[in-house]
């Protein structure tokens, strides 16, 4: 039996965990953003049940599965443009437009170099994910609704 992995890797200010999130509930699955990534792997290391039904945010999720064949995996990333990323996370961090433009190129710069050195490849590189879809397309419930769809085609249930 196989499990259904979603690996969700993001430009800062995409909205990628909202739509993680949202994907994760709606397929009834676990869901795990960098925070908690980075917990469990502090704490106890990278646990079995990791790979069991989830939604992964960040942390080169795609990269690290990428070989794995006991999985149904689809890798994606999802961007937006800078305005919008930015707008995001004026509303989201309560900033200026200024602040949030520095924030986002200061976020930017250390995932792309962090990705980098663990990968060896740019972050949002077409040739790590399976699909890349810009959130400010259909928004945060309409993305999220287009990747389950695509999973629901793919993968049916999530199970062989």
């Amino acid at each position: 039996m196989r499990h259904l992995v979603i690996t969700i890797g993001c430009g800062y200010g995409a909205k990628g965990n909202a739509i993680g999130r949202k994907i994760a509930e709606d397929l009834n699955i676990k869901f795990y953003n960098r925070e908690l990534v980075d917990e469990i792997i502090e704490e106890v290391g990278i646990p079995k049940e990791i790979m069991e039904n989830c939604v992964i945010i960040g942390r080169s999720a795609d990269y690290i599965l990428k070989d794995s064949d006991k999985i149904n995996l689809l890798r994606a990333f999802i961007y937006a443009p800078d305005d919008v990323r930015i707008h995001n996370i004026m509303e989201s961090h309560n900033l200026t437009e200024k602040d949030a433009g520095i924030l986002l190129l200061e976020k930017d710069k250390r995932y792309h170099k962090r990705h980098l050195a663990l990968t060896g490849s740019n972050r949002g590189d077409r040739h790590n994910r399976n699909i890349l879809i810009d959130s400010s397309y259909l928004g945060t419930e309409g993305t999220a609704d287009y990747i389950e769809e695509l999973v629901r085609r793919k993968f049916g249930s999530g199970e062989e």
